[in-house]
């Protein structure tokens, strides 16, 4: 399998993944402060999207693999924010999965990368100037698969 193929496969993951998210975002965002449903909302969300981020490494997109982890990050800061705070993520959860579906067209394509790092940007977890170019180039940067994966692939 090349490249190629393990890209589409992971988006088709990412597809049945964002489905999934939905009613976790929909607790997540509105959970009431001291909720117990809000720490196993965020854990939910952080584990499908640091799965993500495992599964982009696997197929040698380091700068998506970091990303996730970023947003992981994101997601579980969200346990300490205030139900107003919370309330106020609600489109930026929901839009994560969407974004990295259509990055996995062209990991390649500046623009899908800069909409990444730009969602990466307005979340909670703001991203310097500095951060957010660094990932940018490594989203941009073409799939390098691992070692192994080469020499199975030839």
């Amino acid at each position: 399998m090349d490249v190629n193929e393990l890209v589409k496969v992971l988006q088709s993951e990412i597809g049945q993944t964002r489905d999934e998210l939905g009613p976790v975002v929909d607790t997540l965002a509105g959970a009431a402060d001291g909720d117990p449903s809000l720490a196993e909302a965020a854990q939910r969300y952080a584990t499908q999207v640091e799965r993500m981020s495992t599964a982009a490494e696997f197929v040698g997109l380091a700068g998506l693999a970091n990303a996730c982890m970023r947003m992981k990050d994101a997601a579980l800061a969200l346990t300490a924010a205030d139900a107003d705070a919370r309330r106020s993520t609600r489109e930026f959860l929901i839009a994560w999965p969407n974004l990295v579906y259509e990055y996995l067209d062209a990991p390649t394509d500046f623009a899908r990368s800069e909409a990444l790092v730009a969602q990466l940007a307005e979340g909670p977890a703001r991203l310097s100037t500095a951060e957010g170019v660094s990932l940018m180039q490594a989203l941009a940067a073409p799939p390098q698969l691992p070692a192994d994966l080469m020499q199975e692939s030839t």
